[in-house]
């Protein structure tokens, strides 16, 4: 799986943040899911559901590294959807 940036904001975080990702559509082909809808689900319970059949190539991403520095749970992550 190749690892795509993006230049972004978000609500926590100021100003600009590199976000090195993996995308999503990448993950669902490994794992040779089939359609329908997944639930991704934070630690603090927070959760979506997310249509198999509307990952592209190009969005969403699954956010691992922000600024080159690996997302802790401390800083959101593992993983920012």
């Amino acid at each position: 799986m190749g690892e795509p940036q993006i230049t972004t904001g978000t609500m926590w975080n100021r100003g600009a943040n590199l976000c090195t990702a993996v995308m999503l559509r990448s993950f669902i082909d490994l794992l040779k899911l089939d359609g329908g809808h997944r639930n991704l689900n934070a630690l603090n319970d927070c959760a979506i559901v997310i249509s198999v059949d509307d990952a592209t190539a190009e969005a969403p991403m699954l956010a691992r590294r922000v600024n080159g520095a690996p997302l802790t749970v401390r800083e959101k992550g593992p993983i920012w959807a």
